[in-house]
């Protein structure tokens, strides 16, 4: 028998704590603007394809280094150089090591020169860099905004808001929204629910699994996803991806096997649940040395 969508749902449970334990290593991200960039920043602005593991680091030790200033539009060019030579300093040195184009921290209007097929030429960053557009908005919080746009159903001011960052396209957007939505145990208005639905390979696989159509897009999985969870939508994306990187291991072999036989999904879930105690048994007894 193939699983279903719901039996995802559940697993949201085990991803919970990785969100309030990276919430309460940052700080007071309800009030303090830069606790709640230093969120932003470690767990969505560089989960793009491609990104260097560098950036989430040097971002977090800049924003540490930055906390006692005012948060605006007026630091973010201070910022970026401060970044940009922490990772100078680690050896990442020139323009593909920034990736100006697509780097949450880089200005609005930075120049910089592009190589393509053996052309050089000039340009110049088109969008804002999150210090930019949180400096332009009243609640500088940016975790806090989210939850408060959720609240009061405007999900796609939020969205579009998050579009506005250099690097933040809809699949980060959405994947912070949903985030945050669950982390504060928020109910978004069904028509705002799209919008909480990051879909990457791995929402792509399971969705099209058990929807048993290889041709489904992304909107159609999105849309799968709501129906077969209207109550807990959100929950079971991030059970979905909570599986397939967590329990499966990002293994491809293993995810298709496990969506071809629930025994097996089952069994990889138990066996998954045992790793996690001994984990936690072996913490507790470092920890108790």
């Amino acid at each position: 028998m193939r699983v279903s969508i719901e039996q995802f749902v559940p697993l949201a449970q085990l991803f919970r704590p990785i969100l309030e334990s990276n919430q309460r290593a940052c700080g007071d991200v309800d009030r303090d603007p830069w606790a709640s960039l230093r969120f932003f920043l470690l767990g969505y602005a560089y989960e793009h394809q491609g990104r260097a593991a560098d950036y989430p680091a040097a971002a977090e030790d800049t924003v540490i280094e930055f906390s006692g200033d005012l948060l605006n539009s007026n630091v973010a060019d201070r910022f970026w150089k401060r970044f940009s030579a922490r990772l100078a300093e680690a050896g990442r040195n020139g323009q593909q090591a920034l990736n100006f184009a697509n780097n949450p921290l880089c200005p609005k209007g930075f120049k910089f020169r592009h190589r393509r097929k053996g052309s050089s030429y000039e340009r110049a960053t088109s969008k804002e860099s999150v210090l930019e557009v949180l400096g332009s908005l009243g609640n500088r919080c940016i975790t806090s905004r989210a939850r408060d746009l959720i609240h009061n159903g405007e999900v796609l001011k939020a969205h579009t808001q998050l579009r506005r960052i250099g690097g933040i396209g809809p699949k980060i957007a959405s994947l912070f929204l949903r985030d945050i939505s669950t982390l504060y145990d928020l109910q978004p208005l069904p028509q705002d629910r799209e919008y909480l639905q990051p879909v990457d390979i791995w929402i792509r696989r399971v969705v099209r699994n058990c929807a048993a159509d290889n041709k489904f897009s992304d909107e159609k999985c999105r849309a799968y996803v709501i129906t077969h969870c209207s109550d807990q939508p959100e929950r079971a994306n991030q059970g979905i991806w909570y599986f397939c990187a967590r329990v499966a291991s990002s293994s491809n072999y293993r995810v298709n096997e496990c969506l071809q036989d629930s025994r097996q999904w089952q069994r990889a879930v138990e066996r998954h649940l045992v790793d996690i105690e001994n984990a936690a048994m072996a913490a507790a007894n470092f920890v108790g040395r």
